[in-house]
């Protein structure tokens, strides 16, 4: 149940910040990538709060599983509203980068578990 909830939190976080980054990007001109690192601060938390109560794996998991919506629905709002979009993207190019985000996402959820210690069950 816990995980689920981290899992909620995590997707509103990353739609409301992706909506919000946009458009602020939008509106004061800064490039929505500058906005990047918060998103990877926010996987780290993810992990960390995940990781009180389930594994390493398990953070990871749910950090993919953010990361995923992030890297699809979120990236849909920002081209939506303007600042996401990638002149000459091909669908397989738009689908590597969302496998590797997926992945970032992941890997940086497992350090969060990692770094809140051996907590879990």
């Amino acid at each position: 149940m816990w995980l689920v909830m981290v899992l909620c939190a995590g997707l509103i976080w990353v739609i409301a910040f992706d909506t919000l980054g946009s458009l602020s990007a939008r509106h004061f001109g800064f490039r929505c990538a500058k906005l990047s690192i918060v998103q990877f601060l926010a996987y780290i938390l993810v992990g960390a709060v995940a990781g009180l109560h389930a594994s390493p794996m398990g953070a990871a998991l749910v950090g993919g599983a953010i990361g995923l919506v992030e890297s699809t629905v979120g990236w849909a709002i920002s081209w939506y509203i303007g600042p996401g979009r990638v002149a000459g993207l091909s669908p397989a190019g738009a689908i590597r980068i969302a496998m590797i985000l997926t992945a970032m996402a992941a890997a940086f959820a497992f350090v969060g578990a990692l770094i809140m210690g051996p907590r879990w069950p």
